[in-house]
């Protein structure tokens, strides 16, 4: 294993800082302190029941306006539901609101966490005017079911979720992607709530907008990534932190590959990335092919559908 890993088993001492990384130099720094993580058991999920495409907001829904088949979106949505809970992982479902057609997409509006033993929520701030009603919908359901609501005020900043902010698997570690949806200085208003170091991973290619379209962290030492989705120095973040990293190629990369959702040692993705479920399985992972083709057609897949929860 890794030095990080002697580095996470240190007692953190109150009166030192908690670090946001941008390279391999400072997460060399003796204040690095990690501690473990709850993982949930739960899954949020929004029926499709409105999704559409009605603009352009990336560049995967060009010449898709108003393409979507929506029976076959549902069907495709209700394997995905069918697949999540046969491995054990029950699905909560918030309801849609007409006029909302992206809430399906229910990673994006805020982060999902446990601090000392309380679950929280922060709210976050999109970019597109046409999805920032969807954020009060989801901190209801959240504020409902018993979580701590931590409200941010992010003045010009912009926060969409887990779309850019991924957890390190069981660890209190978070990778945060910046440079299209995601501000980079929204995580210095988030790190004092999450009380825990946040590595940023710059996007330098605007077709993979967001974070959890080039990176899925498989377990503590896996990872798959499209290296050219970011700066060199976020690349060398990643193969820094993970001893095993899985590099996807461009052509599985566009067919949302990474955009998967790991339960255990099954990887739910996108059909069609074959190098990819090969890399899985030398690896001991167990691919479970969906077809998420409708969504596609907004920029989404496996992962962009739902997020983890603690009820």
């Amino acid at each position: 294993m890794r030095d990080w890993y002697v580095i996470f088993s240190r007692s953190r001492r109150k009166e030192q800082s908690v670090p946001i990384v941008e390279t391999t130099e400072q997460a060399s720094s003796p204040e690095l302190h990690v501690s473990p993580r709850e993982l949930p058991r739960s899954i949020l999920m929004c029926r499709p029941t409105y999704f559409t495409v009605k603009d352009v907001k990336n560049s995967f829904m060009a010449g898709k306006i108003g393409s979507v088949d929506q029976a076959k979106a549902r069907d495709q949505w209700n394997d995905l539901v069918q697949a999540v809970e046969k491995l054990g992982y029950p699905v909560q479902v918030i309801e849609p609101l007409a006029g909302l057609e992206d809430m399906v997409f229910a990673a994006n509006q805020g982060l999902v966490g446990s601090r000392d033993g309380v679950a929280f929520f922060v709210p976050g701030r999109m970019r597109h005017a046409a999805r920032q009603a969807e954020v009060p919908l989801y901190t209801s359901w959240f504020e409902n079911n018993g979580y701590r609501i931590h409200r941010i005020d992010w003045q010009e900043l912009y926060f969409e979720g887990h779309g850019d902010a991924i957890w390190h698997h069981d660890r209190n570690l978070l990778w945060g992607g910046w440079g299209h949806r995601t501000s980079r200085e929204a995580y210095a208003l988030l790190q004092p709530i999450i009380d825990c170091p946040i590595l940023l991973l710059e996007l330098v290619d605007p077709t993979f907008y967001h974070l959890d379209t080039a990176f899925c962290v498989l377990d503590a030492d896996h990872v798959l990534f499209y290296p050219e989705a970011f700066s060199d120095t976020g690349k060398d973040l990643i193969r820094r932190f993970f001893t095993k990293p899985i590099s996807v190629s461009e052509a599985d990369a566009r067919n949302f590959a990474c955009n998967a959702m790991a339960l255990g040692k099954r990887v739910l993705l996108q059909r069609g990335s074959p190098s990819t479920c090969r890399e899985l399985e030398k690896s001991g992972f167990t691919p479970v092919e969906l077809d998420s083709s409708e969504f596609m057609k907004s920029g989404g897949s496996i992962f962009c559908m739902k997020t983890q929860i603690f009820t």
